[in-house]
């Protein structure tokens, strides 16, 4: 049994990571495709109905933002006009988001009932089809059930919000503002993204400016702390 029970209008951090923690993002189509399917799968379409055209669809869409990607890395890619053809209701508001190379952070709100499971169902067996096929491999991707926790209070959506945005430079892999795969460049006005709602946390802040610093000291610190741990368990 999951121990998160999932509510309406309840934000929670989801993630997963590669089963042995191999690496589940190997190119920049790996990306652009799991970036597609979070709008792509917010949704109750029937997969029945609307298979042969959601197919030919993505494979339109992965060709035109990895074109816009590779000519102008602050175009938004993941979100606007290009993307608005599903208008049923959503089953999550994407608040942040992070892709790293082996396992990936999300940031939501759930706006439907089962709306979570619903989503993650979807998305993390729709990504591991896509994966094996062109990978010719079989087998599980991911590395169990994604995991939960329920965001109890403003300082904890806060401070998840700046943790999953920085998430990459935490592990030392890149800067968290140079890094295309995640949701900061949305969050300091460098792209206009439409796939995240920033609503619920910069409405939290003074400005930009002041959520960037804010970012910033939580970078340090989650590094900090997890370089602590790595010395101690060395």
């Amino acid at each position: 049994m999951r121990k998160t029970q999932f509510q309406i209008d309840g934000f929670y951090h989801l993630y997963d990571r590669g089963v042995d923690k191999r690496e589940i993002f190997m190119n920049d189509n790996n990306f652009i495709r799991f970036l597609t399917s979070l709008k792509e799968f917010n949704n109750e379409s029937s997969d029945n109905q609307r298979k042969v055209e959601k197919s030919r669809r993505m494979k339109i869409l992965n060709q035109k933002y990895e074109t816009k990607f590779r000519m102008n890395t602050k175009l938004s890619f993941v979100g606007g006009d290009d993307m608005s053809f599903l208008k049923m209701p959503k089953f999550v508001d994407i608040i942040c988001y992070s892709l790293n190379p082996n396992h990936y952070h999300l940031l939501v709100k759930q706006l439907m009932e089962k709306g979570v499971e619903k989503f993650m169902h979807k998305l993390n067996l729709g990504y591991t089809k896509y994966f094996n096929k062109i990978n010719d491999r079989s087998g599980a991707l991911l590395q169990g059930p994604f995991q939960s926790v329920a965001v109890e209070t403003d300082e904890q959506l806060l401070y998840l919000s700046a943790y999953i945005n920085g998430n990459i430079e935490i592990h030392g892999l890149s800067s968290a503002e140079s890094w295309p795969w995640n949701s900061y460049q949305d969050y300091l006005g460098k792209r206009n993204g439409a796939l995240c709602n920033k609503q619920p946390v910069i409405s939290q802040f003074r400005d930009i400016a002041e959520y960037s610093r804010y970012t910033a000291d939580v970078i340090k610190e989650a590094s900090k702390r997890k370089q602590e741990i790595k010395c101690h368990l060395e």
